[in-house]
């Protein structure tokens, strides 16, 4: 009898990796759309981020605007190329790294993660966690991401700021290979992780509220269907209605614990020494 529970547990311990390859093309997937839904918006955040004096302060619908008067509508997407590729990597890391950190988190803490509670990630892969896991695990996400992330977004702000009024109306790059090449030429491979320990000062807290909060709001929807009935939802599944609730109170508390670190790593990550204008003052150190 003793021998048959190891052959489960042991077989359903090397399984995961099954589900871990299921998150990473979810994640996938899911990132690109993402991505190009919301990059306009992006695109505004950065050039708000690097105005450096009150005097060129701008609100959004004005950098809006004026980006699309002055450079047309595609400046809103200028970088894309970058993220695109890495986005989606990014985000198959994501999804990867969460729940292959749960599979572990809930190992380590009960010896057996075949053993359902009220707290589960799917209805079919039912882990026995408490509530800081589901931010553990986000910590996990946060110090994998950063190391892709960091890179990734250096060459997109570069890219995405091109155009702007001062210095950078100097069209430096021609798409993110060149910038990527005149980057490490002028800085070096270091030169591509400038700004990261702030990237991964908002890459942790992120992640960590993103998927405390989510998971926390599916329990109590969960909950709150089985009372009212509301959209007669049967058993553990949530319907669409519910996860997109809880992903966007998730996205907002994420930003809410991250928005300042993602402020101070911008700045010096558009920071360049190549030339055209090489030689010109760096405000920041890192």
């Amino acid at each position: 009898m003793t021998d048959v529970k190891k052959k489960d547990q042991s077989k359903n311990f090397f399984n995961f990796p099954l589900q871990t390859w299921e998150y990473f093309t979810a994640g996938a997937i899911a990132g690109i759309a993402g991505l190009l839904s919301g990059y306009p918006f992006d695109t505004v955040k950065v050039r708000m981020q690097t105005e450096m004096t009150n005097a060129t302060k701008r609100p959004p619908l004005a950098v809006f605007f004026q980006t699309i008067r002055q450079e047309g509508p595609l400046a809103l997407y200028k970088g894309v190329a970058s993220p695109l590729v890495g986005e989606g990597f990014i985000q198959a890391i994501v999804f990867g790294t969460y729940g292959f950190a749960l599979q572990v988190i809930s190992t380590f803490r009960n010896q057996n993660p075949s053993h359902s509670t009220d707290s589960t990630i799917t209805s079919s892969s039912p882990l026995k966690l408490k509530s800081i896991d589901y931010a553990n695990a986000g910590c996990w996400v946060g110090l994998a991401c950063s190391i892709v992330a960091s890179p990734v977004e250096l060459i997109k702000s570069k890219l995405q700021i091109q155009g702007e009024a001062g210095a950078q109306k100097v069209k430096r790059y021609s798409g993110p290979i060149d910038t990527l090449f005149k980057t490490v030429r002028a800085d070096g491979i270091q030169g591509l992780y400038r700004g990261y320990t702030m990237t991964l000062a908002r890459e942790i807290p992120s992640y960590a509220a993103y998927f405390w909060v989510y998971e926390e709001l599916k329990v109590w929807f969960l909950k709150f269907e089985s009372k009212t009935k509301l959209f007669g939802t049967k058993g553990t599944d949530l319907n669409a209605f519910y996860l997109l609730t809880a992903g966007g109170l998730a996205g907002v508390a994420s930003w809410v614990v991250s928005y300042p670190q993602d402020v101070i790593k911008t700045r010096p990550q558009i920071q360049t020494s190549e030339a055209p204008g090489a030689g010109q003052v760096k405000p920041y150190k890192g």
